[in-house]
C-alpha cells in the first residue's frame, strides 16, 4: 500500500511539469513556423519569373515569389503574367531577414485607368438626328 501512495504522490508532482514542458514545445514550435504576415501596397514596377518590385512610397521594395504565390487581378484569380507594370497592387508577404517572400499579390488597373478619367475622351451627348426636308 505504500508503494501505491508514493507512486501516486509521485504522478501528481510530475504532471504540471509534463505539462508545462509540452505547452512550452508546443509555443515555440509554432512560433518559429507561422511568421508575422505583413503587408504593402504601392505601383508595380516590374515582374519576372521569381521577383516581382513594387514602389512603395518613395522606394522599391523586391519581393520572392515562387509556386505557392497567389495572384488576384480585380478580385479574381489569376496568373504572374496577367500583373502589369503600373498596376496598385497590395502584397502580403513574410520576412526572413533581409528575403521577403510574397504569398498574395491583389492588383488593381491603375487609379486614372480604374476611375475612367485617364487619357480617353469625355462623354458626349449623342448628335441630334439629322432634320428632314
Amino acid at each position: 500500500m505504500r508503494k501505491l501512495i508514493v507512486l501516486a504522490m509521485t504522478a501528481a508532482l510530475m504532471s504540471p511539469l509534463t505539462f508545462a514542458a509540452g505547452a512550452a514545445g508546443a509555443t515555440a514550435k509554432t512560433g518559429t513556423h507561422h511568421a508575422a504576415m505583413k503587408h504593402a501596397s504601392g505601383e508595380l514596377v516590374s515582374t519576372t519569373a521569381t521577383t516581382i518590385v513594387v514602389k512603395e512610397k518613395s522606394k522599391d521594395v523586391t519581393f520572392t515569389t515562387d509556386d505557392k504565390t497567389k495572384y488576384r487581378v480585380h478580385g479574381k484569380f489569376a496568373k504572374a503574367e496577367d500583373l502589369k507594370a503600373g498596376d496598385t497592387v497590395t502584397v502580403k508577404y513574410t520576412a526572413d531577414g533581409e528575403t521577403l517572400t510574397a504569398h498574395e499579390i491583389s492588383a488593381t488597373a491603375p487609379k486614372a485607368a480604374a476611375s475612367g478619367t485617364g487619357s480617353a475622351a469625355p462623354k458626349s451627348a449623342p448628335a441630334p438626328a439629322p432634320k428632314k426636308q
